[in-house]
């Protein structure tokens, strides 16, 4: 079977004809150029183009419906062409399905409140979302033990988990999945000592709840892509590839929908202070919204290419950084009208993938595909241009030691992980690398420096983590979860250590050395 360009485009003529479009069917002729083909003197019915498309609906309607025996279950809606399509019949029945499932009980377990809250504040010129929310559930994870290494493995993700992020004041987990969910996990009950050595008891009760972003089971186009907590860990913001921004309580109650964006969210950052949420999208703008009323302080549409990271350096100033190779400066002046950048930093020769202020804020890191990362000074442009990989750098973060730290008097650093399959550890001192770490040749996506700077946690394709000693370059531990591993994260106290990957898994490592 063969389709030609011609072909097409001579059905779109004749639809536009049909239809009364006969100056747009001139133009389209003279520009397609098809009538030089032979395919203009065949004679097709009226309506061919909308049968032709009526009838492929049809057959994707039914492979959709075919079991594996051959049957075929019914329909319950018709295919949309454009809108995500999940037969709702079905969707209910696998939820009854995992529902019915029951865990073993654990009395000594009180699980969390069930909520079932519709968003409070929404943007007005939206319909609001009424979402079913699966709260206070139980769930029996494993305790794995091998080669001196403990950790407990969480399953509940139904598709590739994308990120994981602690609660900064108490051990508890929210991680983001394309299965359409955010998930808050509390550990706070169920530390590492709690974790049994013994092979014969080898479950532990977690309780865990679900903060949907769909109506659905697996609707497409639902995947949650950034997770973000506030400082004071009493609330979360999760972006949505639907471009949708979500604010929580930290029980899992959905507080606000925010909507303005139109395309999805690939960056979600939350003000030191938490007065400010700052989102980056892909319909290349920068959002600061407040998170109290839900309305939109300012919007920056400053990038020409996709927003693919943003980072607050205090409560007003932060930086943005997109597939357009520049990197804005801004501040926040609600009495202004204008939504300018305070300065741009030019230098990068391809997509700027992160940006990451140091945590005194007197430095800004940024890494891009053109294989190199830069340290700039806000005042005075560029500082230090390393270079060392030999392919894309997918992210970069400091080290939460030097000035402005709680490590104060620990010298500070900064890591760089590459599709090369390295991550180096460069000095902010003097712009020389002070390590090459390197376990396999799969890239790094993801790299996590201790709350007490001194181990670096890796994660790269093949599901490789690592724990690297950031006093002599060593290999302190290593793990191999499932999948690729897409995230690596400190619990605030660096007892714990989370890892997600595609299988859809989470393990949480007893990072105590």
């Amino acid at each position: 079977m063969s389709i030609s360009s011609d072909e097409i485009n001579y059905l779109i003529y004749r639809y536009l004809q049909e239809n009364g479009f006969h100056h747009t069917a001139f133009c389209f002729e003279s520009e397609s150029l098809f009538t030089r083909s032979s395919v203009s003197h065949i004679d097709v019915p009226p309506g061919a183009l909308i049968t032709f498309l009526q009838k492929g609906l049809e057959y994707i309607g039914i492979e959709e419906h075919i079991n594996e025996d051959g049957s075929v279950r019914d329909f319950d809606r018709n295919y949309s062409l454009l809108s995500p399509f999940v037969c709702d019949a079905v969707a209910i029945k696998k939820e009854k399905r995992r529902s019915s499932q029951s865990l073993p009980s654990h009395p000594d377990i009180v699980p969390m409140e069930e909520n079932r809250q519709e968003p409070s504040i929404s943007n007005s010129n939206s319909n609001s979302i009424k979402l079913k929310e699966e709260l206070g559930e139980t769930r029996i994870s494993t305790i794995k033990f091998e080669g001196g290494t403990k950790w407990l493995q969480l399953q509940g993700h139904q598709g590739e988990v994308f990120i994981s992020v602690w609660n900064p004041v108490q051990l508890q987990l929210a991680s983001g999945s394309a299965d359409g969910m955010c998930r808050l996990w509390d550990l706070h009950t169920t530390p590492p000592s709690t974790w049994s050595s013994d092979p014969s008891q080898d479950s532990l009760a977690v309780r865990m709840s679900v903060m949907p972003h769909s109506q659905y089971a697996k609707e497409r186009c639902k995947d949650v892509t950034s997770v973000n907590w506030s400082s004071n860990g009493l609330k979360l913001a999760t972006g949505c590839y639907d471009g949708t921004v979500r604010l929580w309580e930290n029980t899992g109650v959905l507080s606000a929908t925010l909507q303005e964006h139109n395309g999805p969210v690939f960056s979600l950052k939350w003000n030191k202070t938490s007065t400010y949420l700052l989102s980056g999208s892909y319909d290349k703008r920068v959002i600061v919204w407040d998170p109290v009323s839900g309305t939109v302080v300012k919007v920056y549409s400053i990038h020409n290419e996709p927003v693919l990271d943003v980072d607050w350096r205090d409560g007003d100033l932060f930086a943005s950084c997109s597939s357009d190779k520049n990197i804005h400066i801004c501040c926040v002046q609600p009495s202004s009208s204008e939504a300018l950048p305070l300065k741009t930093l030019q230098g990068h020769l391809d997509e700027v993938n992160a940006v990451v202020w140091s945590p005194g804020g007197l430095l800004l890191a940024s890494c891009s595909d053109d294989t190199t990362a830069k340290v700039w000074s806000a005042r005075d442009g560029l500082k230090f241009d390393l270079r060392g990989h030999t392919k894309e750098i997918y992210t970069v973060r400091w080290t939460p030691t030097g000035p402005g730290s709680v490590n104060p008097n620990r010298p500070l650093q900064l890591c760089t992980a590459s599709f090369d399959g390295t991550v180096k550890v460069w000095s902010a001192e003097t712009g020389e690398m002070v390590y090459n770490l390197r376990r396999q040749a799969q890239p790094v996506y993801s790299i996590s420096a201790s709350p007490n700077g001194e181990l670096l946690a890796t994660g790269s394709l093949g599901g490789h983590v690592s724990i690297w000693s950031l006093r002599d370059g060593s290999l302190v531990r290593e793990v191999h979860g499932g999948g690729d591993t897409f995230d690596v994260a400190w619990s605030h106290d660096g007892a714990m250590l989370s890892s997600c990957f595609s299988s859809g898994m989470l393990y949480i490592l007893d990072a105590r050395i």
